[in-house]
C-alpha cells in the first residue's frame, strides 16, 4: 500500500515539476493581448507645402501605450530644421527649428496569420517654434549699421496617416508611414539702428508650415 502511494505522489511531483519548467504559452499570449508599454524611433523626410521652405529630414520618438493588439495611445515628439528662404510676407533667409509634441490614437490591423498589419494615426499638440537667421544675412546688416532678430511663435499642430508594420517577434517590429501635418503660426521681426538705438518690429502672419511627411521607423513592446 505505501509503495503504491509512493508511486502515486511520485508521479503527481513529476508532472508539477514538468509544467513549472513547460514554456508559459499562455501567459505570454495574454500578456501580448493586454496592455503594455513600447517605445517607437522613427526617421523622417519632410516635404512642406510652403514653397519658401525646403525639404530635409527629420526624427521622432514616441512612447506607446498598447491597450490590445488592435488600439495604441502614443505620445510623440519630432525634431527638424527647415530651410527657410526669405519673403515679403513670410520668414526670412535660415532655419526654423520646429519641435512638434504630439497625442496619437493608432489603430492597427493584423493581416491574417502574416507578420504584416496595416495601420491607422491621427493626433494633435503643440508645436515649438524658434527661427534662427541666416548668419551672412545678420552680418550684412550689421555692415549697414542695423541689428535685425526674428521670432515664429508655437502653434497649434495636427497630423493623420497611416503605413504598413513587418512583426520579427512579439516585441519588435519595422513600419513604413506616410503622414501630413497642419499647422499655421505667426512671427515677429524687429530692426534696429544701432547707433541710435531706434527699433522698428512688425508682425508676420499665416506662416504655413504644413509638410508631408515620409519615414521610417522601430518599434519596441516591453
Amino acid at each position: 500500500m505505501i509503495i503504491r502511494l509512493m508511486g502515486k505522489y511520485s508521479a503527481v511531483g513529476l508532472m508539477v515539476l514538468g509544467m513549472a519548467f513547460l514554456p508559459p504559452r499562455a501567459s505570454a499570449e495574454t500578456a501580448r493581448q493586454g496592455t503594455s508599454l513600447g517605445l517607437a524611433i522613427a526617421g523622417d523626410y519632410i516635404f512642406p507645402s510652403n514653397q519658401a521652405h525646403g525639404q530635409h529630414p527629420a526624427g521622432g520618438l514616441a512612447l506607446c501605450l498598447n491597450f490590445s493588439r488592435y488600439l495604441t495611445l502614443e505620445i510623440e515628439g519630432a525634431f527638424s530644421a527647415v530651410p527657410t528662404e526669405s519673403l515679403p510676407l513670410g520668414l526670412s533667409q535660415g532655419r526654423l527649428l520646429h519641435i512638434p509634441v504630439l497625442l496619437n490614437i493608432r489603430f492597427r490591423l493584423p493581416l491574417g496569420t502574416s507578420p504584416f498589419a496595416i495601420f491607422l494615426k491621427a493626433g494633435g499638440g503643440y508645436a515649438i517654434n524658434s527661427m534662427k537667421l541666416d548668419g551672412e544675412m545678420m552680418e550684412s546688416y550689421n555692415t549697414l549699421g542695423f541689428e535685425v532678430s526674428e521670432t515664429c511663435r508655437s502653434s497649434a499642430l495636427f497630423q493623420a496617416g497611416g503605413g504598413l508594420e513587418l512583426r520579427f517577434s512579439p516585441n519588435l517590429a519595422l513600419e513604413v508611414f506616410g503622414l501630413y501635418r497642419l499647422s499655421e503660426a505667426s512671427g515677429e521681426w524687429t530692426i534696429g539702428d544701432i547707433v541710435s538705438g531706434v527699433q522698428t518690429s512688425g508682425t508676420i502672419e499665416n506662416i504655413n508650415l504644413n509638410a508631408a511627411v515620409a519615414g521610417l521607423g522601430l518599434r519596441f513592446i516591453f
